[in-house]
């Protein structure tokens, strides 16, 4: 399947829609999606679970370095609008959302702060 000037989420919810509709599969019978959707759900689903880590590591950090939580909180309080700036950036440019735009905003927002 080719995916090009599409990213591949777009393209597999089609596909998806696509299976569900046309294909009836008799008792027994099931399909799996593999390749780099299966990397990319999986990759997502870390991301979940590592983006409230790093922003939690982050706090330590900034509390450490501070000595105050409420100081460490409003340099926090950036990240929000950090992100709000970084989607309208991602739109603008046309780029599609994708682990590598998560893992940098990850990073920028670390050395931001």
């Amino acid at each position: 399947m080719n995916t090009r000037g599409r990213d591949m989420g777009n393209v597999m919810v089609d596909a998806k829609k696509v299976i569900t509709d046309s294909l009836k599969l008799p008792s027994g019978y099931s399909y799996i999606w593999s390749g780099q959707y299966e990397s990319k759900v999986r990759a997502e689903r870390t991301i979940e679970i590592i983006m409230p880590v790093v922003f939690l590591i982050i706090y330590v950090l900034l509390f450490f370095t501070l000595h105050e939580y409420k100081e460490a909180g409003v340099v926090m309080l950036s990240v929000p609008f950090a992100l709000i700036g970084g989607m309208y950036a991602v739109y603008i440019l046309g780029y599609n959302f994708s682990v590598a735009v998560w893992v940098g905003f990850i990073a920028l927002y670390g050395i931001g702060n």
